[in-house]
Order: structure tokens, then C-alpha cells, then sequence
């Protein structure tokens, strides 16, 4: 038996040898890709196939011009091309792997799956088809050209795809899988990654049995006549094998179509401005359509762009079906090019549809195939102008504060980072909430200052500096300066050091492992599972001890379970050093004033939650505080009332029903219309708009004890009134909600003002 080429006489082997141990220790540098997982996997199944084929090819070639191979000799050809393959794909999943010695790797044997099912895969079948490919070929240029070829025509499938489909995920035989938008941090191996590897398992059959039955062993060529003919017809067999799992691509969840969604959703839908595809059960189409129609119409005038075609719109069920049919879960997309964007469904009004508009009105003004604020033609995108302009345009409030608000508490808290890594690259190294907020109020405070035409020249050119004639740094002090009118109270900034802490995907501590058990922690919780949420809590607190806000969560469920003493344990730790944010420690505080009500130390609770309404705490959190104390400052059965419906006599949630039948036992013992409001609410998250306004209306009637809760109140029953279709009597509750109200109030009173003054146009003969 003759030898076969060894690898390391080849140049092209060394020199990829050696860029595979560069490409390793450049990922190292990074915690995200500097151990096994998606990205990393990711990273290398588009590097290494090229490699493997062109390596392939080499060996093909020098053994076909220096030696003189047998027929028995083929099969070691093929098995030493394998094994050069792995070799490439193992020097960098080894340094990875040793590399989780100073990174701290989580998921160690999800990761690792990743690189198997990924880059391994891709590196074998490349090489395998690099070699078939280049038995095609006499001339050696020609041979080496032919291999590298499936591996590129893979990653410009992908770019194809990416760019007439609402795809954002991909599936490659050759690079592998990439799973989407990179906000979207629970990822799971998928099976329509097996899927797709059943499919490169058969067209690697394929490739080798083909070189076994028809490569000729002098002159190493692929011959039409096989030597060896019922491998041929394996060969063949493995071939429709592979085709026909390309053929159910979308039924696998490998690919997806605009006809596939489609068909998925069932529903359809034509509005003036947009055409919606939503499931078919979806209510209040007609109204959601009619909303769609008046944000694009906000957001053009918002640029000061013209309209053009309709947008198109896909609503998906949830966002299990959003991630299977189009690659983005937890995350809404736009792609501008395409006039679409991609939502799941949610309460009215949807509460981000204005903002992925944002990104297509404003496309209007952008460059290049993508249509997006970018460099060099258009092909180097600026996501922190990109992300930052549909902020400023759905400027909507977040916890009863402004964006600009927030931005003024950062600023206090000196967090706010140079705008070069706000409108740069290091945009996604940084807190999204933190990038996404400095970003939209710098760009609203430029269109508030300098009008429309300053937001399209800065779209047109993707750079901040060259549109407005002025260096960042220049901008940013005229932006503090501004910003220093704004009003805020210590509570703002207290709220903002809990709301912007944190890192971003690429500095977090296993931000998919602790993304996948935070899913799990809500699964447990809405399923009463007091066992299995703290078994999560301490499974999410092991992999990331940053992880604070997941202490409180397991103080709560500590004390439902009856272990007191433990979840005080855990409230020692939030004081310890180190202490943790007082907006934190509040939440933690309401835990135990929750427990002092549970054990009926009233007087306790009480004081407890009178020092909470001196504390940081969100809109929401307020009012809740507010509603208990009032109870434990009244009768001992309204206390009880009140316990049982939001806290739980057997430390559950209470059910529907048994809320209202609550809440009408209270409403005979008080004569204010606390008792209404809160009914009202439960009718509100249902979507009952008329009852909802009507017991509204009553609560304010009777008056409420509190300034927060009655202006909760006209907001509310402003909302309702539109959702039953009382235009009138919302537009007086909204001038009203305008007139008394904070900044927050104020933004979203205008913004349904214009909401109504659209529907009197769209109603007008």
C-alpha cells in the first residue's frame, strides 16, 4: 500500500493551521465567544469550511502529481482529508475549551454540541465536497477554486436570504446556525439544526461514497463510469436524501417564506397604510389596523418623509412562534428595504409597533441595500443611530419617566459613556436599556433644536459629526446643558442606577444559561411551583452571583413556602456589603411587609409600607403600596378584602372571578371608589373598554384617597373611553390628563390626542 500525502508538507495546511490558532485566541479575548457556544461556533463554521476545502483540494492535488495511488489508497485519501479537517476545527475548540478555565462556561455540554453540530459538520462536508469538486478538474487552480466554492455559495445563501425574507435566523450546512437578533439571549439547540445535519450527513455520503465508486485511482478524476456501482447508486440515494430535507425546509424550520408565515398566521387584513398578516382568532383587527394607519402616519410627519407603498406587517401568536417562523423570539424587527416589521401580539396599543415603524419611515432616508443610517455605501451599518432615531420618534415614557428624564438621571449618576461609544461600535457593548435611552434623547433633543432635515442628514450619512457640522463632544455638553431643565426627583436617579446597571450580551456572565432559567423561573411561577422557582432562583444565582433582582424573586418564594427565616437570610445579603440599589432594596422591603401582613402583624406591615412611600419605587409599585396601606389603615375586613386579592389567602394569585367578588364586598364597606377602581382595572386588562370606563368614571366620582390613584384613574378611564369608542369624552379626559399630570402624563395624553385627532380625519365624510 502506498503512502498518502501527509498534511503538514502542504503549505496551504501549515498557514491554515496556523490561522486556526490565531482564530482561537482571537475569540478567547471575548467572554461571549471565548468558549464554546453559538457565537463561537458560529464564528468558526464561517472561517474553517473555506479552509477545509481549499486544504482538500491540496491534497488532492499533490497526490495526484507526486503520487501514484492505488485503488485501495483512495479510502485513506479520503480518511487522512477527514482527519485534516477535524485537526482544523480542533485547534480552536481546544483552545475554547481550555480557555472556560478563565471564563466562566455554564452550559458546558450545550456549548459543546454547538461546535460539533456547527463548525465540525461544516469543516467534514466541505472537505468532502472540496475533494469531489476537485476530482472534476485537471488543472490545479481550477481544483482548488471548485472546493472553496460550497462553503462561499453557503454564507452568499445566507445574505440572499437574509435580504428577501423575513428571516433573521439562518441554517448552513456549512457555517452552521445563527440564531438571530442578538438581544434575544435564550438559545436552545433547535432541531431543525438536527434537522439540517441529517441533511449534510446525506450529501457527505454522498460525496464520499461518489469518490469511491467513481475516482479514478491513477489519475485521481472522477469518471462518468463507476468502478464500483452499487456505491454509485448509494451515492445517488444519499443525494435525493439531502434534497429532499432541502425540500421540506420549511416545514423542518430550516428556511422560511412570506408564503409560509402567511399560511401560518391565517389572518389578513388591508388598511389604508399597512397590510397585516395576523393569526386568525385575533380580535379587534379592524382597530388594530386603524392604529397601524395612524403611527405611520406619526412617524412620517415625525421625519417630515413622504409616504409610500403600504407597510407590511406580521403579528405573530407568541413568541415561540415568532422565534420558529422567523428567527427573532422576545425581540421586534424591522427591515426597512422590505417596508415590513415583525411583532407578536400584545395589549392595545401595541406597545413597540410605533418604534419598528420608526425604523421604516425612516429608511426613507437611509442608504445603501439596507436602507439603515450607515457608512461606506451603506454596508457598515451605525445601529446606535439606527436604534436611537426610532426611540426618539416613539419617545414613550417607561415607569412614569421620559427618556429624557432617564437620560438626566444617568447623567447624574455619571453613566453616561462618551457618544463616540454611543454612536460607534461600542453601542452593543453596552447596556441595551442604557444605549438605546442616551441614543433616542440626544436624537430627540437634535430634531426638538434643529428640526426634521437634521434627522435625515444624519440618517443619509450614518455620522453624527459630518451631518450636524459640529464634533460629538461639542453636541453632547449642548445636550447636558439642555437636559438640565429637565425636572427629576432623587427618586428618578435611585430608579436609574437599578434600571441601567448591568452589561450587555458580550460582558454578561453566561447570559444564555441565566436567559434560559429566567424563562424557566416565570414558567414556575405562573404555575404556582414554589419547589421548582426557588430550585431556579439558586441555579440563576450559581451562574451569575449579579444577578441581585433574582434575590428578591427568591425572598418572596421563600416566605409563601413558610421559611421565614431563610428568605430574612436573603434580605441580610441585599443589605451587605456589598448593598445593593435602594430601588432594589425597596422591592425587597415590600417582600417583607407582604410577609408581616401575611402573618397578621398588621401595625408592622403598615409602618413597613408607610417607609416604602419614602423609598424609589416605580409607578406601579406605588400605587400597589398605596392601596395596602389604605387597607391597613381601615378595618380589620377590608384589610382581609384586600389581602386576599392581591396578595392570597393560600399564597396564590387570586383568579378573575374571585377578584371581582372581592372587590364588590369592599365596595359595600368604603365610601370612596377605591373598590371601583380596582375593579376597573381587572375589566381594563380584559379589554372590557365600556365597563371598565364606566367604573372609572364612578371611582372618581366617589373620589379616591390618594393623588396618585386618582390621576391611575383618569388615565385609565381615558384609555377606556377610546377603547369603547367614546371619542369625545376620551379627548376631555386626555386635556385633562395634559393639564394635570407629570411629563410622563403629558407625553402620553399628546400622544393620544393625536391618536384621536387621526381618527376625526379618518372618520371626517
Amino acid at each position: 500500500m502506498r503512502p498518502v500525502a501527509p498534511p503538514l508538507c502542504l503549505t496551504s495546511y501549515r498557514v491554515f493551521l496556523a490561522l486556526s490558532v490565531v482564530l482561537g485566541s482571537g475569540l478567547s479575548a471575548t467572554r461571549l465567544l471565548g468558549v464554546h457556544g453559538v457565537e463561537s461556533a458560529l464564528a468558526l463554521g464561517i472561517v474553517l469550511p473555506p479552509a477545509c476545502g481549499w486544504v482538500a483540494a491540496r491534497m488532492l492535488v499533490h497526490a495526484r502529481t507526486h503520487q501514484n495511488l492505488g485503488a485501495a489508497d483512495i479510502g485513506r485519501l479520503l480518511r487522512n482529508t477527514c482527519a485534516t479537517a477535524a485537526t482544523l476545527w480542533a485547534v480552536p475548540t481546544a483552545l475554547l475549551g481550555f480557555n472556560a478555565y478563565r471564563i466562566k462556561q455554564c452550559a458546558p455540554w450545550t456549548g459543546l454540541l454547538f461546535m460539533l453540530l456547527g463548525p465540525l459538520c461544516g469543516c467534514l462536508l466541505s472537505a468532502m465536497l472540496g475533494t469531489a469538486l476537485a476530482a472534476c478538474s485537471r488543472r490545479a487552480w481550477l481544483s482548488t477554486t471548485l472546493a472553496v466554492t460550497p462553503p462561499l455559495l453557503g454564507l452568499g445563501q445566507w445574505a440572499f436570504e437574509f435580504y428577501t425574507s423575513p428571516a433573521v435566523f439562518a441554517y448552513g450546512h456549512f457555517f452552521g446556525y445563527f440564531p438571530g437578533s442578538i438581544y434575544d439571549e435564550q438559545i436552545h439547540i433547535p432541531w431543525a439544526l438536527v434537522s439540517l445535519r441529517a441533511g449534510s450527513l446525506s450529501y457527505f455520503l454522498f460525496a464520499v461514497w461518489l469518490l469511491l465508486a467513481c475516482l479514478h485511482p491513477g489519475t485521481l478524476r472522477l469518471k462518468v463510469i463507476p468502478r464500483v456501482p452499487w456505491l454509485a447508486f448509494a451515492a445517488f440515494g444519499s443525494l435525493g436524501a439531502g434534497a429532499l430535507i432541502t425540500g421540506y425546509g420549511e416545514a423542518l424550520g430550516i428556511r422560511t417564506s412570506d408564503a409560509h408565515i402567511q399560511q401560518t398566521l391565517g389572518g389578513h387584513l388591508t388598511s389604508e397604510r399597512c397590510e397585516l398578516f395576523v393569526p386568525r382568532e385575533m380580535e379587534h383587527k379592524a382597530r388594530f389596523g386603524d392604529d397601524c394607519d395612524f403611527r405611520v402616519s406619526q412617524m412620517e410627519r415625525f421625519f417630515d418623509l413622504p409616504g409610500q407603498r403600504p407597510v407590511r406587517v406580521y403579528v405573530f401568536r407568541n413568541a415561540k412562534e415568532k422565534r420558529r417562523l422567523m428567527g427573532a423570539a422576545q425581540t421586534n424587527i424591522a427591515k426597512p428595504w422590505r417596508r415590513e416589521i415583525y411583532l407578536q401580539q400584545s395589549r392595545f396599543p401595541h406597545p413597540v409597533m410605533a418604534h419598528e415603524l420608526a425604523h421604516v419611515v425612516a429608511g426613507q432616508a437611509g442608504v445603501g441595500p439596507f436602507r439603515v443610517a450607515a457608512a461606506l455605501g451603506g454596508m457598515w451599518p451605525n445601529p446606535g443611530i439606527i436604534e436611537g432615531m426610532a426611540v426618539a420618534a416613539d419617545f414613550h415614557p417607561s415607569q412614569g419617566l421620559t427618556p429624557h428624564q432617564w437620560a438626566r438621571a444617568m447623567i447624574e449618576l455619571d453613566m453616561v459613556p462618551p457618544l463616540r461609544e454611543i454612536f460607534g461600535p461600542g453601542f452593543l457593548g453596552q447596556s441595551s436599556r442604557l444605549a438605546y435611552t442616551l441614543a433616542g434623547s440626544i436624537l430627540r433633543y437634535v430634531h426638538e433644536t434643529r428640526g426634521s432635515k437634521a434627522l435625515q442628514a444624519i440618517y443619509r450619512t450614518g455620522d453624527l459629526e459630518r451631518a450636524l457640522g459640529e464634533p460629538l463632544g461639542q453636541l453632547q455638553g449642548a445636550w447636558r446643558e439642555w437636559l438640565s431643565n429637565v425636572e427629576l426627583t432623587n427618586e428618578a436617579v435611585e430608579l436609574a442606577r437599578l434600571r441601567f446597571s448591568g452589561g450587555s450580551v458580550f460582558s454578561n456572565v453566561c447570559p444564555h444559561r441565566v436567559a434560559e432559567l429566567k424563562a424557566n423561573l416565570s414558567a414556575d411561577l405562573a404555575a404556582r411551583d414554589d419547589a421548582a422557582a426557588e430550585h431556579t432562583c439558586r441555579a440563576i444565582l450559581e451562574a451569575d452571583p449579579a444577578q441581585v433582582a433574582t434575590r428578591v424573586d427568591l425572598m418572596g418564594i421563600l416566605f409563601r413556602q413558610g421559611d421565614v427565616e431563610g428568605a430574612k437570610r436573603e434580605y441580610q445579603t441585599l443589605e451587605g456589603p456589598p448593598r445593593a440599589a435602594a430601588a432594589l432594596l425597596a422591592r425587597a422591603k415590600h417582600q417583607l411587609a407582604d410577609e408581616a401582613f401575611r402573618a397578621g402583624r398588621r401595625e408592622e406591615a403598615l409602618e413597613h409600607y408607610r417607609a416604602l412611600l419614602r423609598s424609589p419605587l416605580s409607578q406601579d409599585t406605588r400605587r400597589l403600596v398605596e392601596v395596602k396601606a389604605i387597607a391597613l389603615d381601615a378595618s380589620r375586613t377590608q384589610a382581609d378584602l384586600i389581602f386576599a386579592f392581591l396578595i392570597g389567602e393560600d399564597r396564590t394569585a387570586t383568579d378573575g372571578a374571585t377578584a371581582v367578588h372581592l372587590l364588590r364586598e369592599l365596595k359595600a364597606l368604603r365610601r370612596d371608589g377605591l373598590a371601583s377602581y380596582l375593579e376597573g382595572r381587572q375589566l381594563l386588562h380584559r379589554q372590557r373598554f365600556a365597563r371598565a370606563e364606566r367604573l372609572f368614571g364612578e371611582a372618581l366620582d366617589r373620589k379616591l384617597p390618594s393623588e396618585t390613584l386618582s390621576l391611575e384613574a383618569l388615565r385609565v378611564r381615558a384609555i377606556s373611553a377610546y377603547g369603547a369608542e367614546h371619542f369625545s369624552q376620551a379627548e376631555s379626559l386626555f386635556r385633562l390628563l395634559e393639564e394635570e399630570g407629570s411629563p410622563a402624563h403629558r407625553w402620553e395624553a399628546r400622544d393620544w390626542l393625536a391618536r384621536l385627532t387621526h381618527q376625526r380625519l379618518d372618520l371626517a365624510p
